[in-house]
C-alpha cells in the first residue's frame, strides 16, 4: 500500500474514533492529551504505516492511545497503562 492511499485510510479511521468517543461520552477517560495511534488489525500496509508514524519522535512526551479496528469497525481503545475499553455502539 502506498504512504498516500495509508495515509488517507488512517484519516477516515480517525474520524470514526472521534465519532465514537463523542456519541458515547468516552473522551473524559482519556488523558488529557495524548497521540492516537490508528491499529486496523485486517489491513496490514496501513497499520504498518500508522506503527511508523507512532514511532516518530515525541517531544511533548504525549501519551499512545491505540484504536484497535477490525473491518473498519472500532473494536478497542487501550490506554495508557493498560486499560482497554471496548466502545458498545448500539
Amino acid at each position: 500500500m502506498e504512504e498516500k492511499e495509508a495515509r488517507l485510510r488512517m484519516q477516515e479511521l480517525y474520524g470514526r474514533v472521534h465519532g465514537v468517543l463523542l456519541d458515547l461520552e468516552l473522551a473524559g477517560r482519556l488523558p488529557e492529551s495524548y497521540r492516537l495511534v490508528i491499529l486496523p488489525l485486517d489491513e496490514p500496509g496501513v497499520a504498518a504505516y500508522a506503527l511508523a508514524v507512532a514511532q516518530a519522535p515525541n517531544p511533548e512526551n504525549l501519551p499512545l492511545v491505540h484504536a484497535l479496528f477490525w473491518k473498519g469497525e472500532l473494536q478497542t481503545l487501550l490506554l495508557p497503562g493498560g486499560e482497554a475499553i471496548r466502545p458498545q455502539v448500539a
